[in-house]
């Protein structure tokens, strides 16, 4: 077989280093599918530098542990979210997180009205959010005063 000249060999490893940059440049463009974003108290990521012992003395275990991470309830959360909320919230156009915020409503009711919403179209009343899995009387009795459609 015979060899490859010196502009073959250019034009090969030229394509090869295109290649390679398109695929780094796909690889590192892409957006992740579904972002994480996680908070962090500030006491827990700040700890004081802990002096390490010269001597051969043994080191007590919950020394070297790091702070426990103070988490707040959902309930704390979804308390100050309705508390930061300007006025009752739309039935029609509430998003997950915003139905999340009102009392009494976690994750998976919020995610049947919007199951409803989406099966059955808006909402013609507040009153029809009884029809909704999961929801009753006293349930729409905490809601009515920060809900409308």
């Amino acid at each position: 077989m015979d060899r490859l000249s010196r502009a073959e060999i250019t034009v090969i490893a030229a394509a090869l280093l295109l290649a390679a940059g398109l695929i780094l440049y796909n690889a590192f463009d892409a957006q992740p599918l579904d972002p994480v974003v996680e908070t962090f108290a500030a006491a827990a990521t700040a700890r004081p530098v802990q002096a390490v012992p010269v001597s051969g003395a043994q080191e007590n275990p919950a020394d070297t542990q790091p702070p426990p991470v103070r988490q707040e309830t959902r309930a704390k959360q979804s308390a100050a979210a309705s508390q930061t909320r300007p006025g009752p919230i739309n039935l029609n156009t509430a998003t997950r997180e915003e139905l999340m915020s009102l009392s009494g409503i976690g994750e998976v009711k919020a995610d049947a009205i919007l199951a409803y919403r989406a099966e059955n179209g808006a909402f013609q009343s507040v009153e029809q959010l009884l029809e909704v899995s999961g929801i009753g009387e006293k349930t729409l009795e905490k809601l009515r005063s920060q809900i409308c459609v």
